[in-house]
């Protein structure tokens, strides 16, 4: 409550207000709220904040950051998510296929996926290795472009180059892209060279028919 005059007659402060000394004249806005000494005092709007009471404005976010309704102080961005600029922050973005943020904090920006990972959706938290077969040789990227060719494979993950992808050896065939593994010739039949990418190359083993 507040005093008025120099008698005892007080009187209750305004919503989301209040006195702090006794004898005070006026009442100061909570934190959070802004208005003039005595009110009325107004809700800071989503986006901003306000860390102590008085009549000082509202501000806005800092990067990184963004708030509610009526809040002391803006909060970091969730993992996943970022905010580059400051200003009426009301929510972080996501960040985009191809990128990520591992932890909550004042994130400004999101982290690039590295060569050989990616990152397929928005708001990922980590980067993904690439499956055997695939490759890539570039960061931030949502997919993993490069393949092993028909006749190829690789049983290696998280691949940065086309070197891990190999032959397929004597006996076994790959007639897809991608693979990270070959298939078997048929029961007693085998190749006559390495590479193959189709199923006829298998021919009857010596002694077979």
């Amino acid at each position: 409550k507040g005093q008025t005059g120099n008698d005892i007659d007080c009187q209750t402060c305004p919503d989301h207000s209040h006195s702090i000394q006794a004898g005070q004249s006026t009442c100061d806005c909570n934190a959070g709220y802004t208005g003039p000494d005595g009110g009325p005092c107004t809700a800071c709007e989503a986006g901003k904040h306000k860390a102590m009471r008085g009549s000082q404005n509202c501000l806005n976010c800092e990067a990184g950051k963004y708030s509610g309704v009526a809040v002391t102080a803006c909060q970091g961005c969730g993992a996943g998510k970022f905010k580059a600029a400051a200003g009426l922050n009301t929510a972080c973005d996501e960040c985009v296929a191809g990128k990520f943020k591992a932890a909550a904090g004042f994130n400004t920006v999101c982290d690039d996926c590295n060569a050989g990972k990616f990152a397929e959706g928005t708001g990922q938290v980590d980067c993904l290795l690439c499956p055997a077969g695939k490759y890539e040789t570039s960061r931030a990227q949502s997919v993993c472009s490069g393949v092993c060719g028909p006749g190829e494979y690789s049983d290696f993950a998280g691949s940065t180059s086309y070197q891990k992808c190999k032959e397929c050896p004597k006996g076994k065939f790959s007639n897809t892209t991608g693979a990270s593994s070959c298939d078997e010739c048929p029961a007693a039949e085998t190749t006559t060279f390495t590479g193959s990418s189709d199923l006829a190359d298998c021919e009857c083993i010596k002694g077979y028919t």
